[in-house]
């Protein structure tokens, strides 16, 4: 697993393993991992980080009806995501979103 997204791609549709990736980090408990991830985020478009955040919840989403992971831990992240993803259109930075990212996926 990397412990930082390619550079961000120009045009076009995210890969979803970035999202898979996402997904694994968020549900693991190495903050070191999840906080490297999210601070390399920082530099992405905020349309970009939407649809990584979009495919990362379909991710959670999965996992959650093949079961596979913790039930409540994995509820409690796809709903942070989906807060995360609906903060996106308001007018906070990546930055903002990248830490809240972070410590959320903490507090799971």
């Amino acid at each position: 697993m990397r412990l930082q997204p390619p550079a961000q791609p120009e045009g076009g549709r995210l890969p979803r393993q970035e999202a898979v990736e996402l997904a694994a980090l968020l549900e693991g408990r190495d903050e070191l991992s999840r906080l490297t991830f999210a601070l390399a985020l920082e530099k992405w478009e905020k349309a970009e980080l939407s649809v990584l955040l979009d495919d990362t919840l379909s991710v959670l989403r999965d996992k959650l009806l093949t079961g596979g992971g913790e039930v409540r831990r994995l509820m409690g992240l796809a709903e942070h995501v989906k807060t995360l993803r609906s903060a996106c259109e308001f007018n906070l930075g990546q930055g903002h979103l990248a830490g809240w990212l972070a410590a959320g996926a903490a507090a799971q």
